[in-house]
């Protein structure tokens, strides 16, 4: 299996978030999981990669093991509960539940978290707390050998059946 290279998954990266501010006004980039992996699917098509949408939940570590007190949480994480009566309410009030979104390139057993360099902005926002261990880095772009220790990528049908339907309408 052919990997992509570090200096291209740079170049690459690079260009998709320059794609991405030049058309994203929906607000916060820090929220907008969906739209990073739609532009990142779209650059990447664009580039002859077969890109693909992938959703569910996401995990990355907010202490190391050493400051692990036993009672704070120790990871930031979006947890896809797709039969949990949240979830339900919130399909239901056309708000978009708990989930996270990033790409993939099958082929390469590669995914792609444009994301990563919001995931303590966002724990100080959704939990109300710091971010004292190691930061993630500005994305994540490597395979499954490559997804450091502690980091949780699990993909789900329906959560990227959703996030399908959801890019289809919303996401231009």
């Amino acid at each position: 299996m052919v990997r992509t290279a570090q200096g291209e998954r740079d170049r690459l990266a690079r260009l998709i978030d320059n794609t991405f501010f030049a058309h994203y006004d929906g607000g916060r980039p820090a929220q907008a999981c969906l739209y990073w992996a739609h532009y990142t699917v779209e650059v990447l098509t664009a580039l002859g990669v077969s890109a693909i949408i992938q959703a569910g939940s996401a995990s990355w570590p907010r202490l190391r093991p050493d400051q692990d007190d036993g009672t704070s949480p120790t990871h930031h994480s979006y947890v896809w509960e797709p039969d949990s009566e949240v979830t339900k309410a919130r399909l239901a009030a056309g708000d978009l539940p708990e989930i996270h979104v990033w790409a993939a390139i099958p082929e390469r057993g590669e995914l792609i978290d444009m994301t990563t360099r919001y995931w303590p902005e966002q724990c100080r926002l959704i939990q109300g707390l710091d971010w004292p261990g190691e930061k993630p880095p500005t994305y994540f772009w490597g395979t499954a050998d490559e997804v450091p220790e502690r980091v949780l990528y699990k993909p789900d049908m329906k959560a990227i059946a959703l996030a399908l339907h959801l890019s289809k309408g919303d996401v231009s």
